[in-house]
């Protein structure tokens, strides 16, 4: 009979329990910058297991630009307590590279740290981590400390959905890019090429979602983000980031692509009242193109509306002084979120807690903001959480 999680694959030492140190995948189909590939990869499945212990990734699966791996599956599974590998390497519990139509269902990843200069931190290493893939889908997941996800490198696509993506330590102080190897965000990298989409949808982030190209890209493509709660936890403080949840800058500092972002039925929440974070003057909501106010358009942002900001939520279309920090007020002049709502309370009908997505419950005033009112904003489960949260 099929028992998901009963299977542990474990890297310590079964009698010494002392853990790994040599940076390898643990279970692979071709190995990232290896010279030896195997010829007949893809249509792998992998189901209900617990891989813990492990140092560059738990599950790797790698293709190339000819041949991209196709049918990687991986549902039910549970990876944790990733150790011992320098960040600047792209660390990941599950890692595409070349992939095609990749599907992560119903995992629960946690508990990943990384050494840089000999200090261990949890949010340089990623859950997901992909490289030249497209389709990917990630759905009913739970990401809790680690930096969840990564598009990096190149324009991808992938649509992430009903996931709990943590950042870090439950509120513990956000940093800057010096010491968390410039992973940002609980979402770094998201970033498409033309005629391609990413969406984020039905989410709870904790923590910053920072698009912006890796190796210089602007968006090309179409953005979708809607129906997500962003929440900053109280008691970051620090050279924090803020709460950054949507970014339409730039790729290596030039104006903005000709794709398009969409951004409607979201709930932005910060327990401190501090949206605007220290670390590089960002501006949570920066969502015009740089250098806007000299010749760029906001033509990119095709919809922003019907989201519910706590009081004090800024807005911006640069890191130049005069360019952020504005206030709702001056964000509507522009057309924006006309039919938005400020939320003067906490939206949530009790304490959030991680990971426990149904902490996030929502009442007062956010469930009639979204579009359709609660129903057309709220995060929500379909009724159950997933499996492996309660694992």
């Amino acid at each position: 009979n099929y028992s998901p999680r009963t299977a542990v694959i474990d890297g310590a030492d079964p009698v010494t329990g002392a853990l790994p140190t040599v940076s390898a995948p643990f279970i692979a189909q071709n190995q990232y910058q290896s010279t030896t590939q195997v010829s007949n990869y893809g249509n792998v499945v992998v189901d209900g297991l617990v891989i813990r212990n492990f140092t560059f990734a738990g599950l790797e699966f790698v293709g190339s630009a000819n041949a991209p791996i196709d049918g990687a599956v991986i549902r039910n599974c549970e990876l944790y307590n990733q150790q011992n590998v320098v960040s600047n390497n792209n660390p990941g519990a599950i890692r595409f590279n070349f992939a095609t139509s990749a599907i992560v269902a119903n995992c629960c990843v946690h508990d990943l740290t990384s050494n840089a200069s000999g200090t261990a931190s949890q949010m340089q290493s990623c859950g997901v981590i992909q490289f030249n893939s497209i389709g990917t889908q990630i759905t009913n997941c739970t990401f809790y400390n680690c930096c969840a996800i990564s598009n990096k490198d190149g324009w991808q696509s992938m649509d992430v959905s009903y996931c709990y993506c943590g950042w870090g330590t439950f509120g513990s102080p956000y940093s800057g890019d010096s010491q968390y190897s410039n992973l940002g965000g609980t979402i770094q990298n998201y970033l498409c090429g033309s005629g391609a989409t990413v969406s984020f949808h039905h989410n709870i982030m904790i923590g910053p979602l920072l698009g912006y190209g890796e190796s210089g890209q602007a968006n090309e493509g179409v953005v979708l983000i809607y129906n997500n709660t962003f929440h900053k936890p109280a008691g970051i403080g620090g050279a924090d980031r803020g709460l950054n949840c949507f970014t339409d800058l730039y790729g290596a500092n030039t104006l903005g692509g000709t794709g398009t972002f969409e951004f409607y039925n979201n709930l932005v929440y910060a327990e401190d009242g501090l949206y605007e974070g220290t670390q590089n003057s960002a501006s949570p909501a920066a969502f015009a193109k740089m250098g806007a106010s000299t010749g760029g358009t906001w033509s990119t942002l095709t919809n922003c509306n019907y989201n519910a900001y706590g009081s004090g939520m800024t807005f911006g279309q640069g890191w130049a002084a005069g360019l952020y920090a504005w206030p709702l007020s001056k964000w509507q002049e522009y057309g924006y979120d006309k039919n938005s709502t400020t939320l003067n309370a906490s939206p949530f009908s009790g304490t959030p807690a991680e990971p426990n997505p149904s902490s996030f419950a929502i009442t007062g005033p956010a469930t009639t903001a979204g579009r359709g009112g609660c129903s057309g904003m709220r995060f929500c489960f379909t009724g159950t959480l997933p499996e492996a949260v309660s694992a």
